[in-house]
């Protein structure tokens, strides 16, 4: 069963919000973050929003092929013109996290956890992945896109028949039930607004302090690839205020890491 997301609904169920009238919907493209790069260099303003039906070309970090049959996923990618450091672009990202969490637990009660640094999973399964792409002049952003890919009514392997590259999960799958996709992306936006107000006016401790408790690898003992020749192992202590993972090696040194592949010794997923 296709059913398209109900556009006039989530038109009006933001019609108070910044994203209203920004909301660009799409039945087939080939990304919507490239999409989204285009816009940014066409004048698109901050708040604008690319929705797909499906993508040709989806892809997560490093490249890594995004699977969604058409009419399955949220897909989307929100376009920002942030006014802050370039040390804190990862904030953002942790805030879609931590919205995307807390959307998926008020509409489907299935409790979901985020591994840095960009993917969603509910216990050892991923759910969802975030995508972070920028450009700078200088010291001021010209854009931030975040992009993500939710797995709502179709179950991954089961539908596929495919060995996935890491076990993943659905909301179908967790809840028995088909969801309401436009009642996620709703959601998910208003914490997203919620909590970029909250920032803006009262600093990152409340949001640090939210994502960090849906942290799912801050007591692992874990090894994070930072680069083609550097790893670093040691116990993830938590995320700061920058969303940068913070990781005691077996020294007691704290490591500060904004960027990173993590693989959790006992996990099944990396």
């Amino acid at each position: 069963m296709t059913t398209p997301i109900n556009r006039n609904f989530v038109a009006d169920a933001l019609k108070n919000s910044g994203f209203f009238g920004k909301l660009m919907f799409y039945d087939c493209i080939e990304s919507t973050n490239d999409l989204a790069k285009t816009m940014a260099l066409e004048g698109a303003e901050n708040g604008t929003v690319v929705i797909a039906e499906t993508q040709t070309k989806g892809r997560g970090r490093m490249g890594r092929r995004w699977m969604s049959p058409p009419y399955s996923s949220l897909l989307f990618s929100l376009l920002l013109r942030p006014d802050i450091h370039i040390g804190k672009v990862f904030t953002l990202t942790m805030l879609l996290a931590l919205s995307t969490v807390e959307a998926v637990e008020t509409q489907t009660n299935v409790k979901a956890m985020i591994k840095w640094p960009n993917d969603i999973y509910v216990k050892e399964r991923k759910l969802a992945g975030i995508l972070t792409e920028f450009s700078v002049t200088g010291k001021r952003f010209k854009y931030v896109i975040l992009g993500i890919g939710i797995n709502v009514n179709w179950k991954p392997e089961e539908d596929t028949g495919m060995h996935m590259l890491y076990p993943a999960t659905s909301l179908m799958k967790e809840t028995g039930q088909r969801v309401s996709r436009e009642r996620l992306l709703v959601n998910i936006l208003s914490a997203y607004e919620a909590h970029y107000m909250d920032i803006s006016r009262n600093g990152p401790a409340r949001a640090k302090q939210l994502w960090n408790k849906r942290s799912m690898l801050t007591g692992k003992n874990i090894s994070v690839s930072v680069s083609d020749n550097k790893v670093t192992n040691g116990t993830a202590t938590g995320i700061d205020e920058n969303g940068a993972l913070l990781v005691s090696d077996t020294k007691g040194q704290i490591h500060t890491i904004l960027n990173g592949d993590v693989h959790v010794r006992n996990m099944t997923g990396s």
